[in-house]
């Protein structure tokens, strides 16, 4: 029973972090093709346009991921000047990130349930059956951390992606937009710490965006159910 509880442990560990790392990745490479896209080379010749988890690696955004349960990584450094067309760029910019990240949480949850399936067929064979338990966290928190790095970047809080959705219909002299560039950091501060407060409060134990992120990953689930009944895998 103790090596079955270690072996989960390990495996659900080298999945979150995996999954951690892939998720930030492919968020920030969506930024920086989309920028180049539009005209902006800046992305590559920062060398972010790279899978090296190094280059993209930010400590205190990380950490978050480890004991909040959402983050960020270093953002991709783009210049709106070099665009073929301002709006458009800073538009599809700011927007690849999250669609990225909705695509692989919605690819992701299908092939959980795909593990699921393959565990149960495997889990006499010890080390295929270790090898699929990992696979089976590692689809299972790319749908859950997508989801989570979705929600949080639609924020429509400086600087996050939903700012600069925002940000890309608007005049810079927009009061909206001057007062986020003035205190949006503060903001996402503050709304960073009432979340940890409320989910480690007693009684409470309510996660702010983990609950939203929740809310978007039910309807994902339940189309995957419903395809998977369809072909009796349920």
């Amino acid at each position: 029973m103790i090596d079955l509880l270690l072996s989960r442990n390990f495996a659900g560990a080298i999945g979150f972090l995996v999954a951690a790392l892939t998720a930030i990745i492919l968020h920030e490479l969506a930024h920086g093709y989309a920028a180049m896209k539009n005209g902006d080379y800046t992305p590559k010749l920062y060398g972010r346009m790279t899978l090296n988890p190094l280059k993209h690696f930010d400590p205190l955004g990380f950490c978050l991921f480890l004991f909040v349960g959402f983050g960020w990584a270093k953002p991709v450094p783009v210049n709106p000047s070099n665009f073929r067309n301002y709006r458009k760029g800073m538009f599809w910019v700011s927007v690849a990130g999250v669609l990225t990240n909705l695509a692989l949480a919605f690819v992701s949850v299908p092939l959980y349930r795909l593990c699921l399936i393959l565990y149960g067929q495997v889990a006499s064979v010890t080390g295929l059956a270790f090898l699929v338990r990992i696979l089976t966290f590692y689809f299972w928190y790319m749908s859950v951390i997508n989801v989570s790095l979705m929600v949080f970047n639609l924020l429509p809080i400086a600087p996050l992606d939903g700012f600069r959705i925002i940000q890309s219909f608007t005049r810079p002299w927009n009061k909206f937009v001057q007062f986020m560039e003035r205190y949006g950091l503060a903001i996402l501060i503050g709304l960073v710490i009432l979340s940890y407060i409320l989910s480690v409060t007693p009684g409470l134990n309510f996660s702010l965006f983990g609950t939203i992120a929740n809310w978007v990953l039910t309807p994902i689930e339940l189309f995957w159910d419903w395809i998977f009944g369809l072909f009796g895998l349920l």
